[in-house]
């Protein structure tokens, strides 16, 4: 035990070494843990001796996970200064702390004040060529993007002509669609274009598709 603890053993050179012999009645352990539980009750001074060296080469272990100080904070300890107290976190300025404080101003201040008072509005949405649909509904949610949660909508499609020629003809069947998601004919807007109604009790819409929204 006493040539294992010297400062210069080499357990490499003793492994390779070629006129040591294996000892007969070595212990085999499952691993590192169990071999220091058993050094532990057959010799715990060898164990508290291992312990006081180790503390002696390590005056000041840290932590595992424990933040290092900055430079400028070891810099101040070294020079004996305290260490300044950390100035409060303020919170982060975002979009809907502006709304909530009402500091905000525009378009969607007013549509804040819509969703805070459930004022009915008229929402506009875009096709590829001209007006989609228009939306009267309550508008629940929205955010800087405008989309839109939408309550209690009734919706005006405006129907191309074409469209319709493709429903005739398509193979597609009807009962595929909900009943109370169909579309009611209404009124003919032009030999081209006819209105079609329907009602949703939810609906969410998005931004890139809003024209105007409205005060009913």
């Amino acid at each position: 035990m006493e040539e294992l603890a010297a400062d210069d053993f080499d357990p490499r050179a003793l492994l390779h070494a070629e006129d040591v012999k294996a000892m007969p009645n070595v212990m085999c352990f499952a691993d590192v843990d169990s071999f220091e539980d058993h050094l532990r009750k057959k010799d715990p001074e060898i164990v508290a001796e291992l312990l006081a060296e180790e503390a002696r080469r390590v005056p000041t272990m840290i932590a595992p996970f424990e933040k290092l100080p900055l430079p400028a904070e070891r810099r101040l300890a070294l020079m004996g200064a305290p260490t300044p107290a950390k100035p409060p976190r303020r919170p982060a300025k975002t979009f809907l702390s502006a709304i909530a404080k009402h500091l905000y101003r525009g378009p969607l201040a007013a549509l804040c004040s819509w969703v805070e008072q459930k004022e009915r509005v008229e929402v506009r949405i875009r096709s590829r060529d001209g007006v989609h649909s228009v939306l009267a509904a309550t508008v629940v949610a929205f955010d800087k993007f405008w989309n839109l949660a939408l309550h209690d909508v009734d919706e005006v499609y405006y129907c191309p002509k074409r469209i319709r020629k493709f429903r005739t003809t398509s193979k597609l069947p009807l009962e595929i669609v909900p009943a109370n998601l169909r579309y009611e004919p209404g009124l003919k807007v032009s030999s081209r274009i006819q209105q079609l109604t329907r009602h949703l009790p939810q609906l969410f819409v998005r931004g890139d598709n809003v024209i105007s929204v409205a005060l009913k």
